[in-house]
């Protein structure tokens, strides 16, 4: 069983906030939704990155649109790091 990543609030305001998130291999962020657009910003490592459509593997450096209410999942495959910037009103509903 995978652990999960740790997930600190890097920076808020009354706009947006930016999350700093990382992980080792095998961690991973279960399936969840977010009520908004948000953008996630590799830094460093590699992910598997996958929603109902499409799966794609991040490296440092890429960017990925995650659009507003697709249950999307995120697992580590190697130590990795990575932004997510969403609205502030943003809210996350994980999947049972």
């Amino acid at each position: 069983m995978s652990n999960k990543v740790k997930i600190i609030v890097l920076k808020s305001s009354s706009n947006s906030k930016i999350l700093s998130i990382s992980g080792n291999p095998g961690d991973s962020l279960s399936e969840h939704k977010v009520d908004n657009h948000a953008l996630l910003l590799m830094r460093t490592g590699n992910i598997i990155y996958k929603e109902e459509k499409r799966s794609q593997v991040l490296s440092a450096g890429e960017i990925c649109d995650i659009p507003a209410n697709i249950v999307h999942q995120i697992t580590c495959s190697t130590n990795a790091a990575f932004f997510v910037v969403m609205p502030n009103s943003a809210k996350m509903k994980f999947e049972k």
